[in-house]
């Protein structure tokens, strides 16, 4: 039991020993220990030799770094982590992906400090060349106009702009919009708005600078009005022909101006040659539109259809006592010579229409009203017939004896 105790005893003593010995080595011997800093800041240097040249820095927009120290203890203790400056000089390098050496510096450090490890020990840089280009500014319609009211040809000023960044921010850019609400708008406006940057993907491209960023826009309202087309046909066809069954596709046309609409009620053609139109049975027609008046949709194409049909002609002959005497003065008559007198009528027309064409449906009418006795001049009234005209009357007047009963 007592050798035990003397044990435990012993290892107690060997410990403290053991201790007083590592105090006195910490205190008088001060040994050599290391420590490290994490994520110290690294400085940029000569930014502004890149700047010169027309370089930016792409990636990273900042950079962080783990610096190990080695010195004696006492010394090593005294160091702060705003102690540790650490940087890179950009100075020389051009457009592109670069590697540059990180340098690290102990500030107000004795000479027994050193920097031992630095982690990492290079920072890769991407660096753009700053480029500039020209680009048309498109102008983009928001919002819907009233019923009867379009759009004329918006434009912009100025028309394009320079737009100025790194590189790879400057391609990256489709197209630059202006963009107007129209809603409700009936006059033409001026509207000045800013402009944005777009992808081929739509979405916004930041960073590149607009020179101007702003443009007018200038936004004409037109009216519109829907006008019946007529054919207008220059000469005169042989005269055995006849043009028939015209028709017109479309029949109508919807126009845009400003005030010139007002008092349109039609869209004539340009001219057309009638020698052409007896050449085909169709024709594509151009539209005479009045100064101001455009066509709403420019691409539509008028084509004219028809029917060529050889008129004919057909002639009746009538003695007086055939015709229907009317309004005979009382106790008056027409002498039997009279009577015997003859008038011939021709009629043209489409031989569809002359065919069935009677004399009786020509009969003539003789109006005898107010006429006294003795021989008078007198003109046949002739009925009319639809789609058919009178050629030829002879004579075109008789001469009629009103004698006693």
């Amino acid at each position: 039991m007592e050798k035990r105790n003397n044990n435990i005893s012993l290892k107690i003593i060997t410990i403290v020993v053991a201790v007083l010995l590592w105090s006195y080595v910490m205190s008088e011997v001060n040994p050599v220990i290391k420590k490290e800093f994490r994520n110290i800041t690294v400085n940029y240097l000569n930014v502004q030799s890149l700047e010169r040249q027309g370089i930016v820095i792409m990636s990273p927009e900042s950079a962080k770094v783990n610096v190990e120290i080695t010195g004696k203890k006492k010394e090593v203790d005294k160091v702060l982590a705003q102690n540790i400056y650490a940087e890179v000089d950009l100075t020389g390098y051009s457009e592109g992906q670069v590697r540059v050496p990180i340098t690290v510096k102990l500030l107000n450090s004795t000479a027994d400090v050193t920097v031992s490890k630095i982690t990492p020990q290079e920072v890769l840089f991407t660096l753009e060349k700053t480029i500039s280009k020209q680009i048309t500014v498109s102008p983009e319609i928001i919002g819907e106009l009233p019923e009867k009211y379009v759009l004329g040809d918006v434009f912009t000023e100025p028309e394009t702009i320079i737009i100025r960044g790194p590189r790879s921010w400057v391609n990256e850019v489709d197209k630059a919009i202006a963009t107007v609400d129209v809603t409700n708008k009936t006059k033409d406006f001026i509207e000045t708005v800013p402009i944005k940057l777009i992808n081929n993907e739509g979405e916004e491209v930041l960073g590149v600078e607009k020179e101007p960023s702003f443009v007018r826009v200038n936004v004409p309202i037109l009216q519109t009005k829907e006008l019946p087309i007529e054919l207008v046909i220059s000469g005169d066809a042989p005269e055995n022909i006849s043009i028939t069954n015209i028709l017109i596709n479309p029949s109508t046309v919807i126009v845009k101006g400003y005030d010139e609409l007002k008092d349109l009620t039609k869209i004539e053609t340009k001219p057309v040659d009638i020698d052409k139109l007896l050449e085909n049975n169709s024709i594509e027609v151009e539209l005479d539109l009045p100064d101001g008046v455009e066509l709403l949709d420019p691409t539509i194409k008028v084509i004219v259809s028809y029917t060529l049909e050889e008129t004919i002609e057909k002639s009746f002959e009538y003695r007086v006592s055939e015709m229907e005497i009317i309004n005979a003065p009382l106790g008056l008559k027409i002498d039997n010579e009279s009577l015997n007198d003859t008038v011939r009528i021709t009629i043209r027309g489409l031989d569809q229409y002359i065919a069935n064409v009677t004399k009786e449906d020509l009969t003539p009418t003789i109006n005898l009203i107010d006429l006294d006795e003795g021989i008078h001049q007198v003109r046949p009234i002739w009925p009319t017939i639809e789609n058919i005209t009178i050629s030829k009357v002879e004579p075109e007047t008789l001469s009629i004896n009103l004698i006693q009963n």
